[in-house]
């Protein structure tokens, strides 16, 4: 097995549970899929955005981002346009390849092929796990051809769908980019869902400084994100739950290194002023991951707001706001 595409995302905001664990204990490239459930254009720039948002969620970002065409809401008037907004917003949004899982509504998706670099076309024949005979190839271009969903793989115990790399693009195309993952606790954000090494050594070090009980499993669930959260609160940190950088130098002690706190409670936003949208509203005293800049000086917009890392984005809070030193 050469990649894995993974099932991120459905709807609008729902979220395939397996998702964040299988991409953590992965340690293969992969891409992700999205099952769109829109019937609008509208919906389907929406879906879009989520799908994005959630599939980087992974350790790694994907190596690349498919809309799954299957559902009863892409019909013969739907169904371009649908593909056409959801393409164009993955563009939009920085992804670098996508494209389409099509079959029974490729006769309806008019000239979206056209925006894809990948077009993924399931045609199972036989559908019996074995590669069907060339009679039983799509009809329709395709770079991926899934022959079965009756696949077996050597230490997977349920059926898996299998394919094949059916066009003009050679296997490299598929997992360009892609470095193996590490596990050292800080080279990656971790959340609940994910596994691995790293995972173990940040419950060892939680049960250390709180005196909690976490059983060390390598397994990051509900337990682990309180305690984390707990962690955080304690030392004024945005209460996410998640394991991100700024969590990573406090716990281990390099907190100092970046000492800029909230004068009082005050909203983070996505851009540097009061129209963009709210991210978050942080309490006062609340340590802040300021971005720095080459000279290790504050990142700070022209009208005077500071740039921060928070919930692994990058989000704006005015100045006025912001004072140097660690919280009193």
């Amino acid at each position: 097995m050469e990649f894995v595409i993974f099932r991120s995302s459905i709807g609008k905001t729902g979220k395939d549970e397996r998702y964040l664990r299988y991409t953590s204990e992965c340690g293969i490239p992969y891409g992700a899929y999205h099952y769109v459930m829109a019937g609008t254009a509208e919906d389907a720039r929406k879906e879009a955005r989520w799908f994005v948002e959630y599939a980087n969620y992974a350790r790694q970002k994907p190596l690349f981002y498919i809309a799954d065409i299957e559902y009863k809401a892409q019909d013969a008037k739907t169904t371009e346009p649908v593909c056409i907004a959801f393409l164009e917003e993955l563009r939009k949004l920085g992804c670098e390849k996508i494209g389409l899982y099509i079959n029974r509504k490729y006769k309806y998706c008019g000239k979206s092929p056209e925006l894809c670099d990948i077009i993924w076309i399931p045609h199972w024949g036989k559908n019996d796990g074995n590669i069907p005979e060339d009679k039983y190839k799509p009809k329709y271009y395709n770079d991926l051809w899934q022959y079965t969903s009756e696949g077996h793989l050597k230490g997977i115990d349920e059926t898996v769908d299998l394919d094949l790399i059916n066009g003009d693009k050679p296997l490299e195309y598929f997992i360009e980019g892609w470095t193996p993952p590490t596990y050292k606790l800080g080279d990656a954000v971790l959340r609940n869902g994910f596994r691995g090494p790293d995972v173990k050594e940040l419950q060892d070090r939680l049960n250390n400084v709180l005196g909690t009980k976490l059983d060390a499993d390598g397994a990051f669930g509900q337990k682990t994100e309180e305690a984390l959260k707990q962690f955080q609160k304690k030392n004024n940190l945005p209460e996410t739950g998640v394991y991100d950088k700024q969590t990573h130098n406090v716990l281990i002690g390099e907190g100092g290194k970046s000492q800029y706190t909230t004068r009082h409670s005050v909203n983070v936003r996505t851009g540097d002023g009061t129209d963009f949208e709210k991210i978050t509203n942080l309490p006062k005293n609340t340590l802040l991951d300021v971005v720095m800049n080459g000279e290790q000086k504050p990142v700070v917009s022209a009208n005077g707001w500071y740039a921060v890392y928070i919930m692994d984005k990058i989000g704006w809070l005015s100045g006025t706001y912001v004072k140097e030193g660690a919280s009193t």
